[in-house]
């Protein structure tokens, strides 16, 4: 019996231990053993402490113009289209659309060989007219030719000279030159072409010179007056410039009932092709606004945030934003006269 007994606890003692390790794993985790701590709520401030260096702005409400855009486009001022002068075929084409020219550089060269024929029949013309207006003079001093004999040889020798002049002038019509510093915008030729009178060969635009024609409404006009500066926006390059009014086209447009305000581009190094589709802002009356350093709004995914002091410590506040301009931004909504934002937030 006490052997059964013996081999029985042998049996049993690993599961009995295990179980009663279990157990006061148990016991332990409930917090029986141990004090417990009653639940509540843990003090907690909002935000951050503002750094020592951080510089903020109140915000204030300001006065500003309500500014009204009118799309345009860019044109240059100075735009030449080159024409044939003369019926030749086109023997060179020096340049291609969007190349840059020089002032009296050869851009197209016509087949000169016709009028170089016709100027040497001149010239031949003219030597024999010539000799026999020499030779009408001698015999009219002589009293062997009359007077109207001599008129006539005089005239013929005019005439003669005349049409070495046009043949002249003739063969200069067959270098198409330059006649400013600008880029070739269209090309309407190739070699072997035959140009005719008239035809139009090449466009020249100056760079230097770009406008942006909007048709503004004409309840805006009397807004704008010669020599304002306006902001515009250009679709390409994407970018901001100044222009300054240069001329109002008094017509108005029968079936938009705009006028044409064309406006002068400040230069700068940004190069604006023509064609360019812009848009120009017109201020009209005041209206007041929450204006704010425009570094004091960054983005987070889609949403706009600011950095506002409240109680001493920085939150994060939501917002919507309008207009820039000067440096700063106009704030829709989020914001309050008195609210004090960091003007570069912590990210």
């Amino acid at each position: 019996m006490k052997t059964k007994l013996v081999a029985l606890l042998r049996m049993i003692w690993k599961p009995l231990i295990a179980l009663i390790g279990l157990i006061i794993l148990i016991v332990w985790t409930t917090g029986v053993l141990s004090d417990r701590v009653e639940p509540g709520v843990l003090d907690h401030a909002p935000g951050f402490a503002l750094p020592p260096d951080a510089e903020t702005v109140t915000v204030r409400i300001a006065s500003i113009p309500q500014r009204i855009e009118v799309v345009g486009t860019t044109i240059s001022e100075n735009t030449v289209s080159l024409h044939a002068r003369v019926s030749a075929h086109v023997s060179e084409v020096l340049v291609s659309a969007g190349d840059s020219v020089s002032r009296d550089e050869v851009l197209i060269r016509l087949d000169d060989r016709d009028l170089r024929s016709q100027r040497e029949a001149a010239q031949a013309a003219l030597h024999r007219t010539q000799t026999e207006y020499e030779r009408f003079k001698k015999l009219h001093q002589t009293q062997a030719a009359t007077e109207q004999q001599l008129i006539a040889a005089e005239s013929a020798y005019h005439t003669a000279k005349a049409e070495v002049d046009r043949a002249d002038v003739a063969l200069t019509f067959t270098e198409i030159r330059s006649p400013m510093n600008g880029i070739v915008t269209d090309r309407h030729v190739e070699v072997g072409t035959l140009a005719d009178p008239g035809q139009t060969l090449l466009r020249v635009y100056d760079p230097a010179a770009m406008r942006l024609d909007a048709p503004v409404p004409v309840r805006l006009v009397d807004y704008l007056a010669i020599g304002d500066t306006l902001d515009i926006r250009l679709e390409r390059p994407d970018t901001v410039m100044q222009g300054r009014v240069r001329r109002i086209v008094s017509e108005i447009d029968p079936r938009t009932r705009t006028q044409t305000v064309q406006i002068m581009l400040e230069p700068n190094d940004t190069p604006v092709l023509p064609g360019t589709f812009g848009r120009v802002r017109i201020p009209t009356t005041e209206r007041d606004v929450y204006l704010i350093a425009d570094t004091a709004v960054y983005r987070v995914g889609q949403l706009e945030m600011t950095q506002v002091l409240e109680n001493e410590r920085v939150i994060r506040r939501l917002v919507k934003t309008g207009e820039t301009r000067d440096g700063r931004v106009e704030v829709l909504s989020g914001l309050q006269e008195g609210d004090v934002v960091l003007v570069r937030p912590v990210k």
